[in-house]
């Protein structure tokens, strides 16, 4: 340098020699910068690894706690027991009743090591599923992955299946904002462009959205997810290789849900040579008829599949998409059937409805909480109010009439309340996921 600019101060003077010193400085700088940019690279790259690495071994546990159940409206509620306004409206409802289950948990020292249950959950990707009011449903999804990670850690590894049908994004697998954040939080997160019969469900379903003929129908994919995405063999995991768990998103992991109490599931599930165990919908009789909670046998249900796509092909529409097609196919007694298959009923605390009476049971028995029917913005708050003159103008009140009104005449509002007062703490800030 010292020798260029001698050279060039002879042949052009004091302006070259001054050139030569500020491109003498603008080199110095930009190699700074260089050198300052790498090192800040390598930084991030150490950073991101160390993020990866807690991705997959330790997810951060969501820094809150939940609020304690009342067992007894308060005092200035209209749920009150003493309400007579209360009291008149539900002269002539009828509660749902049931008997105590009592859980019967493996020996500790059989599950302490355990593997952990991948535990799915599924939705079709629209934009108007995440709501700045927060009653979207990838708004609830945020809730139920940040209960899950609360209260089931240690026990389950979450997997959100995103279908695409129909979105510019369809073919893409580059997450959404919301995609990124359930994987950031601990979710692994397989994109769905369409499903492996989706001709079939268009075939009878041609008259919805893409996403009732997408979301609705992904439970019916794990076994294909499992294994194109080898799920039971994650690096650095230990996971359970013949049973899965499946939630729809509107659920909250409302106790501890440990790997005893996996383990109880799955062996009632064995024990009864069944395929699945899902259990009530409405009503509180142990029937299977709600598909919004199932324990899967992986490996039997991989088999079932091709049938079950056979006969919704032959006989169309059963009602309540997937839901329907599972009733159908695992408890039919039709000619055209040639054998009915096992269905285990699942125990009652693993779908519990926020407007069943609580009593015989605790709350701390309640494992999962699911919001079948009223939700948050559709009747869960006037449940929680006991809000009489509110439910009755609300557009779903025909239809959750009957739910309404168990909700506030026989549990009085209190799992309404307690899970209202949950949904405000787990459901994510609206620019962290939308």
């Amino acid at each position: 340098m010292v020798a260029i600019t001698k050279k060039l101060a002879k042949k052009k003077g004091r302006n070259a020699f001054f050139c030569t010193i500020m491109l003498g400085l603008v080199l110095f700088l930009a190699a700074k910068q260089i050198w300052g940019s790498s090192q800040f690279e390598g930084q991030a790259d150490k950073s991101d690894g160390a993020a990866g690495e807690q991705h997959h071994h330790e997810v951060a546990v969501p820094k809150l706690e939940l609020a304690a159940f009342a067992n007894k409206p308060s005092s200035n509620s209209v749920c009150t027991t003493d309400s007579d306004f209360i009291a008149k409206y539900c002269e002539s409802i009828t509660c749902l009743e049931h008997k105590v289950e009592i859980e019967q948990e493996t020996g500790k020292s059989r599950v302490k090591q355990g593997c952990k249950t991948l535990w799915f959950a599924g939705m079709h990707e629209s934009k108007e599923d995440c709501r700045i009011d927060g009653n979207g449903y990838q708004n609830m999804y945020g809730a139920a992955l940040n209960s899950a990670i609360l209260n089931a850690g240690n026990s389950l590894q979450p997997v959100l299946m995103l279908g695409r049908l129909g979105l510019d994004s369809e073919n893409s697998t580059v997450l959404s904002k919301f995609g990124s954040w359930a994987e950031n939080t601990g979710a692994k997160v397989i994109t769905v462009p369409r499903l492996s019969f989706q001709d079939v469900v268009d075939k009878h379903f041609s008259s919805v959205g893409p996403d009732h003929r997408q979301g609705p129908w992904l439970r019916i994919e794990i076994p294909r997810l499992i294994k194109e995405h080898r799920l039971f063999d994650m690096p650095n995991m230990n996971i359970c290789k013949e049973h899965v768990l499946y939630t729809d998103v509107d659920v909250i992991f409302a106790n501890k849900l440990t790997k005893a109490n996996i383990e109880f599931l799955t062996n009632g599930l064995s024990s009864a040579g069944a395929v699945l165990s899902y259990g009530r919908e409405y009503g509180k009789a142990p029937v299977t008829s709600n598909t919004g909670v199932m324990v899967i046998n992986v490996k039997k249900f991989a088999k079932e599949i091709p049938g079950m796509i056979k006969l919704l092909d032959k006989k169309g529409n059963f009602g309540a998409y997937d839901q329907g097609l599972i009733n159908a196919y695992f408890g039919s007694k039709k000619k055209w059937f040639e054998r009915k298959l096992k269905r285990h009923v699942l125990p009652i605390h693993y779908n519990w409805k926020a407007y069943w009476k609580l009593e015989p049971s605790n709350f701390d028995q309640v494992k999962i909480i699911h919001f079948h029917g009223p939700k948050p913005g559709r009747g869960l708050e006037e449940i929680a109010s006991c809000n009489i003159t509110g439910v009755e103008l609300l557009p779903v009140y025909k239809a959750y009439e009957n739910l309404l009104n168990q909700g506030i005449c026989c549990d009085r509002g209190r799992t309404a309340t307690w899970a209202m007062d949950s949904l405000q703490k787990l459901i994510p800030a609206f620019e962290d996921i939308c």
